[in-house]
């Protein structure tokens, strides 16, 4: 019997992820992350256009997704489920001293040695009013 493995799951995973959609819900929160480069201020954290570094050491028990993941800075532990397929998902709240990252939206999947699909997280930031929401599409996170 011969069967085929295509990568799995489990692994230390890393790279970028762009972002597509930026909103904030008060003005601070809207400037610090959304605010778009070349218009003479600093340019949003999380700006729509924004390459930006993730990385993901996943653990598979089961069905059961483990996640030591990192946006840039923020790091923490999600959990979630494989829904095989090479399909899986994340859920929690990551935070350090900056902020709050939690998970809205996991449409990921892995194609032999890449994950490919769409993040979308609320940022909460620590001395700022508002939540902030990005949309983000990953470009090229690759088994490290």
């Amino acid at each position: 019997e011969q069967f085929v493995v295509f990568g799995g799951i489990a692994g230390s995973w890393g790279g970028t992820y762009v972002v597509e959609q930026c909103s904030g819900s008060s003005g601070s929160m809207s400037e610090v992350l959304c605010t778009p480069p070349n218009t003479g201020r600093p340019a949003g954290v999380t700006h729509v256009g924004a390459a930006l570094q993730i990385a993901m050491d996943l653990t598979v028990n089961g069905d059961d997704v483990t996640g030591v993941v990192a946006f840039g800075n923020i790091r923490g532990t999600l959990t979630g489920k494989d829904r095989g397929l090479g399909h899986f998902f994340l859920q929690g709240t990551i935070a350090d001293a900056s902020g709050t990252l939690t998970i809205t939206h996991w449409d990921v999947r892995v194609q032999r040695d890449e994950i490919q699909g769409f993040i979308n997280y609320q940022l909460r930031l620590a001395n700022l009013p508002g939540i902030g929401v990005v949309g983000t599409r990953l470009a090229t996170v690759t088994r490290r």
